[in-house]
């Protein structure tokens, strides 16, 4: 499964190391180069 995620600060960070391990995949929409989800 792919979800997208409008934001990439450091609540969507959370969510995706919640959600890899079950197998699915992030895409984050930031304008922000430095966005926290971005590590």
């Amino acid at each position: 499964m792919k979800v997208g995620v409008l934001g990439a600060g450091q609540l969507a960070r959370m969510i995706a190391l919640a959600g890899y391990p079950l197998g699915v995949d992030f895409i984050f929409l930031d304008p922000s180069a430095d966005a926290c989800a971005n590590r």
